[in-house]
């Protein structure tokens, strides 16, 4: 089994695009811009993303400069080498299927938000985003779930969207990672929180799972059930 190769990087412009997105992006699952700075918000809202770069740099200038974020991104790499080959051996264990990226970029932000994009196209070119604000442990936990997402889309988002749609699959999608919780926690010393609108499927999904551990199954029950809820 050959796992994604995550290459931990850093790079300031996707830093301050994501500073602008989480500004301006509306989410329906979680408001990520009232934990931003009211002068970034100031600064960025309503405003095209070219016109304000520099500014929203100038504005995190020493932080970008002090050193610190890539110090805090070597102690995450160095988490992250301690328990990749447990966490992929836990999430073949889970779904029975093998990742098929061959690579993926972590970058550091100073936004609380952290996208992601995931390469279906060439396979090796995906990243997702890491919050320097939030401990190791936190952020190991942020990779994981993060890479569960792409795990995914590898192997169930085609099918699941012919079946309920793009916006349930993304739902089922954000729900699943409640599983982390089951098995990986232990490999981090954090705890999946996922989000308020996924509570009930998310409970849904811990049920079901304690009565029959298979996962193929586990997504048809869940396609179902959004069915019957929407």
């Amino acid at each position: 089994m050959k796992n994604p190769k995550l290459i931990f990087k850093v790079n300031r412009g996707r830093d301050l695009h994501n500073v602008w997105q989480t500004c301006n992006e509306d989410s329906s699952w979680h408001d990520f811009s009232k934990y931003m700075p009211s002068k970034v918000i100031e600064i960025c809202k309503d405003v095209e993303f070219k016109k304000v770069k520099g500014k929203i740099g100038g504005f995190y200038e020493t932080i970008h400069n002090s050193g610190l974020i890539e110090i805090y991104l070597k102690a995450v790499e160095a988490g992250w080498r301690k328990i990749e080959k447990s966490y992929f051996d836990w999430l073949f264990k889970l779904t029975g299927k093998e990742f098929d990226i061959s690579r993926c970029f972590v970058y550091p932000t100073v936004a609380c938000r952290c996208p992601y994009f995931y390469d279906n196209d060439k396979k090796k070119n995906s990243f997702f985003l890491i919050n320097f604000f939030s401990s190791v442990s936190g952020t190991l936990g942020t990779i994981a779930h993060e890479l569960m997402h792409f795990h995914f889309f590898a192997n169930y988002m085609g099918m699941v969207i012919e079946k309920i749609g793009r916006e349930k699959a993304e739902d089922l999608k954000e729900a699943l990672t409640v599983l982390l919780r089951e098995g990986a926690v232990g490999l981090y010393w954090s705890v999946d929180q996922g989000y308020e609108p996924h509570k009930k499927l998310r409970s849904y999904i811990t049920k079901q799972w304690k009565k029959k551990k298979d996962f193929d199954l586990l997504i048809d029950k869940c396609i179902k059930y959004i069915e019957r809820k929407s």
